[in-house]
């Protein structure tokens, strides 16, 4: 049996990536190091970091454009400021099993009196209205918020490097 030639011819890259940003932050042999430079990496051009590049180029196919490196690289980065990946199941009935950005932020804008915080609002609205070049840093305020409030936070990296590689669709 062959592989469906509907798949896009990235979708084997993404999760490469994946699998090395998980690879890096398995408990027993977590490397603190290689963690440490992808955060750094946040806000910087990507290849910026020679630790950084031996992560992610290897995901990336030779003839990657530019903005499709630009992602690789911030999701590497926000991984590296939450190494904590959980795949969106299938069937996301059971709302405890939903881990989108977005399901989370809903979530982390409630505060401990049950009232909405708008601030989540706020800096939710001004991701949406980004342009690509800014994602970084409205994508890693909401991150910080949401590891504030929520523990257990985890994010589905597959799923928001595919949001960000169709941001302006």
């Amino acid at each position: 049996m062959t592989a469906p030639t509907s798949a896009p011819a990235s979708s084997s890259q993404q999760w490469d990536l994946v699998g090395r940003l998980q690879r890096l932050a398995i408990p027993e042999r977590e490397d603190r190091a290689a963690l440490a430079a992808l955060r750094r990496s946040l806000g910087k051009e990507p290849g910026y970091s020679a630790d950084v590049a031996r992560i992610v180029q290897p995901a990336l196919k030779d003839d990657a454009p530019p903005a499709e490196a630009e992602a690789y690289y911030l999701v590497a980065s926000l991984f590296g400021l939450l190494p904590r990946h959980c795949d969106t199941p299938r069937d996301p009935s059971p709302p405890w099993a939903q881990q989108g950005l977005g399901w989370s932020l809903r979530r982390a804008r409630l505060r401990d009196d049950g009232e909405a915080d708008p601030g989540v609002e706020r800096r939710f609205v001004a991701l949406l209205d980004s342009r690509p070049d800014a994602l970084g840093e409205h994508l890693r305020h909401l991150i910080k918020l949401t590891m504030s409030r929520d523990d257990c936070f985890a994010l589905d990296y597959r799923k928001l490097l595919r949001d960000i590689l169709d941001w302006d669709h």
